[in-house]
């Protein structure tokens, strides 16, 4: 037996709401996403050529965010060494601003076309930055953890074109590893050691840093699949 009609209109009208309730977070997820990747893309898409299909874009793209990603960990690092008022960290501070600039400058080159001398200049003064800071200021303070991450990164930011430079990148960080843990004390190299806190918040700082340095270029590479995967962080999404 059929509903009579108003109770008809109000149990479509119900239907209808629910729907687009439960429709309504993913529009407005993926339409901040799109507003993210048009405020996002002149960084991205720095120095990437009109011309470049989708795979070699991928690559360039990914590149392009590893760096960006160290700029904003190494940044807060320049700030923490200075903070804290130690011989060690003054140099390490120094050190670390240093490379930050040459990060910059690294970038500056990918944006102008410069592709291969920006990478080499970035990832090369990755691992000094990591190898020196790590004997000035002790394995106490965490910063060889990042080793692993930017040896990732080192695979990841270099394309096709110079494959061979993936492995003599990871070589050197090999190498430096070796070095700076040959090296390095557990304290500080000049100065007397670094008071407790200061060497607990600097382990977990650098933890995590390492542990955003490391999924930056996983999740810059990584395939998208889904039907939501428009929504991640890959370079999909921001090509």
């Amino acid at each position: 037996m059929s509903l009579p009609l108003a109770q008809q209109v109000k149990t479509v009208t119900r239907q209808n709401s629910t729907e687009v309730s439960k429709s309504t977070p993913f529009r407005t997820d993926a339409g901040f996403w799109q507003r993210m990747q048009l405020r996002l893309r002149p960084l991205t898409h720095a120095g990437v050529p009109p011309a470049a299909n989708r795979s070699e874009e991928r690559q360039l793209v990914t590149a392009n965010i590893v760096i960006l990603l160290s700029i904003l960990v190494t940044a807060p690092d320049v700030w923490v060494f200075f903070s804290v008022p130690h011989p060690a960290t003054f140099y390490a501070g120094s050190c670390a601003l240093g490379v930050l600039c040459a990060y910059v400058l690294g970038f500056l080159l990918l944006a102008f076309g410069h592709r291969g001398a920006g990478v080499f200049l970035f990832t090369n003064g990755v691992f000094f930055v990591v190898a020196v800071n790590t004997i000035i200021t002790g394995t106490d303070c965490g910063i060889q953890y990042y080793f692993v991450p930017i040896a990732i990164g080192a695979m990841f930011v270099w394309p096709k074109v110079h494959a061979r430079m993936r492995f003599v990148q990871a070589g050197i960080g090999l190498v430096l590893f070796y070095v700076a843990m040959h090296f390095a004390k557990a304290g500080p190299i000049v100065g007397p050691p670094l008071p407790r806190s200061v060497l607990d918040s600097m382990l977990v700082a650098h933890i995590v840093g390492a542990y955003v340095a490391a999924l930056g270029p996983v999740s810059a590479g990584s395939e998208p699949s889904g039907p939501n995967a428009g929504c991640g962080t890959s370079v999909a999404l921001l090509s």
